[in-house]
């Protein structure tokens, strides 16, 4: 059943914004692309066209790239659900 939820909210995430919080949370931790491809037991070239939008990721895989963050995927959930509401909160004081 949890792992249904996190499906669920994976499946609501707008890919776009994830995955470019998935990149710039890699590169703010200077981790390269082959290294964190390796640690989440991915292959590089999947990872890489997740990250650039060239192609969309399985949910399988998808739950393998907090691994490479030393993350579980919930609390990788959460970092990146607080993160769009501080960018939301931004832009509505602008």
């Amino acid at each position: 059943m949890k792992f249904l939820l996190l499906y669920f909210i994976i499946e609501k995430m707008q890919y776009y914004d994830f995955r470019n919080f998935v990149r710039l949370k890699r590169e703010k931790l200077n981790i390269s692309l082959n290294s964190f491809a390796l640690n989440c037991g991915l292959d590089s070239a999947t990872l890489s066209n997740f990250e650039t939008g060239k192609s969309d990721i399985l949910f399988m895989n998808i739950t393998k790239i907090p691994k490479g963050f030393n993350m579980s995927l919930g609390e990788l959930i959460t970092e990146y659900e607080n993160s769009q509401k501080a960018f939301l909160h931004i832009e509505k004081s602008q």
